[in-house]
C-alpha cells in the first residue's frame, strides 16, 4: 500500500528561458484502515526540496543520512535540510511546503524547473515515528 500520491499537472513550458512549470499536489493516504501496525497519531511533516542537476545528490541508497536529513528523520526539522540545498552551488532555490492534515494530508505546490537543473529531490518525515522519511532524489 502507499501511503502518498503525487500528481503532476502537464507542463507550462518556456523555449526562451528553458523552462517548465508544473503544479505538484501531494495527498497523504496513511490511515488505521491500510496499515498493518496501525500508528495513532499519523501525520506527515513539511516537504523539502531543492532543484538540482546531476552533478549533486542530497543522498543515496545504503549512504550515511547528511546532518540536515537525519534531523528531518528524527525531528521534522527542515532547517538543515534546506541549508544543504542552499549551500550548494549545483542548487537552485530550496522550497518548502506544508502538509495539512494528518495521515491524509494534502500539499500543493509548484515547480519551476530549469533546464540546466532538471532534477528534483523531496523528503519529508513520517509520524509519529521519530526516524521514518520517505526521500525522492533525483527525481525527473
Amino acid at each position: 500500500m502507499f501511503f502518498v500520491s503525487f500528481a503532476f499537472s502537464q507542463p507550462v513550458f518556456s523555449q526562451s528561458e528553458g523552462s517548465a512549470e508544473y503544479q505538484v499536489k501531494f495527498t497523504g493516504n496513511w490511515t488505521l484502515a491500510n496499515t498493518q501496525r496501525g500508528e495513532g497519531g499519523a501525520h506527515f511533516t513539511t516537504i523539502a526540496g531543492g532543484k538540482h542537476n546531476s552533478s549533486m545528490s542530497f543522498s543515496s541508497s545504503g549512504a550515511t543520512a547528511t546532518p540536515g536529513l537525519k534531523a528531518l528523520a528524527e525531528l521534522g526539522s527542515t532547517g538543515g535540510s534546506i541549508n544543504g540545498v542552499n549551500a550548494s552551488t549545483h542548487t537552485d532555490a530550496s522550497f518548502l511546503s506544508g502538509v495539512s492534515g494528518s495521515g491524509t494530508g494534502t500539499s500543493t505546490f509548484t515547480l519551476n524547473m530549469k533546464r540546466t537543473l532538471p532534477l528534483v529531490t523531496l523528503a519529508w518525515m513520517i509520524g509519529p515515528s521519530p526516524d521514518w522519511t520517505v526521500d525522492l532524489h533525483d527525481y525527473w
